[in-house]
């Protein structure tokens, strides 16, 4: 069974004190790095069957949506928005359980809390970049991950991996390239998607279209409103070409602040 009156109640409540979206945010238009190579079997039911969509975001600082401007302009609940706009039809409800500071293990070690109880459609599980900031070397990091996403998979929950930002900081870290290797790595082992977030800000920056003080913090690692904008953005699209709806031209401008 779903999670009981009570939280329902409490997500009520808290998605309808989410303000409504303006408009559509200017973002890059979809690329290869957002495309979901893997099936999200349980996505698609509940979506042509206009039922009740449960997508649970896990997560670190990025999720839990440190350096916005407020916890509605974290992309959990951006996704949210987007996904209700496009889906008129289907119940949507994103859960955010995002900590600061958690690295892989720490999240899955909160499975058994944060995930499992609501029995979630979908799981976008960001991941990776506190495991390269806190760690020297990447020796014990796929035994966690592996065993994370083989134990959604077998609860029937479909999986979406969010690698690590682009950020000066993370680009420090001599390790990120092998984080980002592991994880395309995980994900065609167990056909789970990558959502690749890394590359997506590297080409905003890259391209001119942006630079780092338009979409981060000024640590020069979080994520700001702007660019949580435009990643649950490109993740509502990339859901739902999987799910094969239509949905609407995207945006081609570049960020903005």
């Amino acid at each position: 069974m779903r999670a009981g009156p009570i939280l329902i109640a409490a997500l009520v409540w808290a998605e309808a004190a989410m303000p409504a979206r303006a408009g559509a945010p200017e973002c890059p238009a979809r690329s290869a790095e957002t495309s979901l190579t893997a099936p999200l079997t349980r996505t698609i039911a509940k979506i042509r069957g206009a039922g009740e969509l449960l997508v649970i975001a896990i997560g670190s600082s990025s999720t839990a949506g440190y350096g916005a401007s407020s916890p509605a302009s974290a992309y959990p609940m951006r996704l949210a928005i987007e996904l209700r706009e496009r889906l008129p039809g289907v119940k949507v409800h994103v859960l955010n359980k995002g900590i600061g500071g958690d690295t892989d293990l720490d999240m899955v070690r909160r499975f058994d809390r944060d995930i499992f109880p609501y029995k979630p459609d979908l799981v976008v599980w960001q991941l990776g970049t506190n495991s390269v900031l806190k760690d020297s070397g990447m020796a014990g990091h796929a035994p966690p991950v592996r065993d994370g996403v083989g134990r959604l998979k077998a609860a029937g929950i479909d999986v979406i991996l969010m690698n690590p930002q682009y950020a000066p900081k993370v680009l420090k870290d001599p390790d990120h390239p092998d984080m980002l290797r592991l994880l395309d790595m995980i994900g065609r082992q167990e056909n789970v998607s990558v959502f690749g977030r890394f590359a997506i800000m590297r080409d905003w920056v890259t391209s001119g279209g942006a630079d780092f003080g338009a979409i981060l913090t000024a640590d020069g690692l979080h994520m700001n409103d702007t660019s949580y904008r435009c990643i649950a953005h490109l993740l509502a699209d990339s859901i739902i070409t999987a799910a094969a709806v239509t949905s609407p031209p995207l945006m081609t401008a570049s960020p903005r602040p």
